[in-house]
């Protein structure tokens, strides 16, 4: 994971995002390129007067309100680069906008206009990981986070307000078989040669205890084929649904990072039944790396 995409908000968000960035970097000696995107008048313009053409007249947005709106977007991108420069500023971060064969973790900043979702999307498919912060708010999650996994092909690691100093000594994988969850392991790969420990944890959702055992147990078998050090776990949903399960019994493992598939089912699904992707959108409170 040499390269990663951290896109930053100019808000309280990035200081978990440029934490995880500079965590997983300093695995990999990695580049770290950190993206403010602004939107454009016309989308200010959209945001700003969303609503106002049932409740008042559009003509009645005021040129002090819209100011007002500009200057907010200026406010955004001053503080995001302001961040960017600490971050750069700190020992063992050099700033390189190419290759230039120095170890250790390099950093450049860059600037875009235009859609947040699209611009992450593009620059994401160029990265070998995007690291999105969760929600500082329990429960609360990012609609964007879906559209940029599923548009990037890239994995996404979910920054949660807390983010542990290391992220190799343990690592969960929440495992299913279906193809996202391959995924994010095939993804995963590099961080899981660097681990000490690898626990599967497959939680019975609708087979019976033993055929989510034996699903554990053939994964666990698989990786150790390439030399790493597994465990496999069945967990008992018990009184707690199998996402809230899995997440506690790898935090009880002192796990510091999660694996998994995500979008198993459609988003929109997801956001109306609810899911195991949706919950840990919002309430992970470890970090996860997430593929489609």
């Amino acid at each position: 994971m040499k390269t990663i995409l951290a896109p930053l908000l100019g808000t309280e968000a990035d200081e978990p995002v440029l934490k995880a960035s500079q965590v997983l970097a300093r695995l990999f000696d990695s580049h770290i390129d950190c993206l403010h995107v602004s939107p454009d008048t016309a989308q200010l313009f959209a945001a700003s007067t969303a609503g106002l053409e049932t409740a008042l007249s559009v003509s009645t947005f005021s040129a002090d309100l819209w100011d007002a709106v500009v200057e907010a977007s200026k406010a955004a991108a001053t503080a995001a680069e302001k961040k960017f420069k600490a971050f750069a500023a700190q020992d063992g971060v050099r700033l390189a906008g190419h290759v230039d064969g120095i170890a250790g973790i390099s950093a450049e900043w860059h600037r875009a206009e235009g859609d947040y979702v699209r611009a992450v999307t593009k620059a994401g498919v160029v990265h070998d990981v995007v690291v999105i912060a969760r929600s500082a708010i329990e429960g609360e999650i990012s609609p964007e986070i879906g559209s940029i996994l599923s548009g990037c092909g890239r994995p996404i690691l979910l920054a949660p307000p807390n983010i542990p100093d290391e992220l190799s000594s343990t690592v969960a994988i929440a495992w299913k078989d279906t193809a996202e969850a391959a995924r994010a392991v095939t993804a995963a790969m590099p961080l899981l040669k660097k681990c000490k420990r690898i626990v599967v944890l497959r939680a019975s959702e609708d087979e019976s205890v033993a055929d989510a055992e034996a699903s554990a147990s053939r994964l666990a078998d698989q990786l150790r084929w390439h030399g790493f050090k597994v465990q496999s776990h069945h967990v008992p949903p018990d009184i707690l649904w199998p996402a809230e399960a899995i997440m506690a019994v790898a935090g009880e493992l002192g796990a510091k990072l999660i694996v998994m598939g995500g979008y198993g089912r459609s988003r929109a699904y997801e956001f109306i039944f609810g899911g195991f992707t949706r919950y840990v959108l919002g309430h992970a409170r470890l970090p996860v790396l997430l593929a489609h």
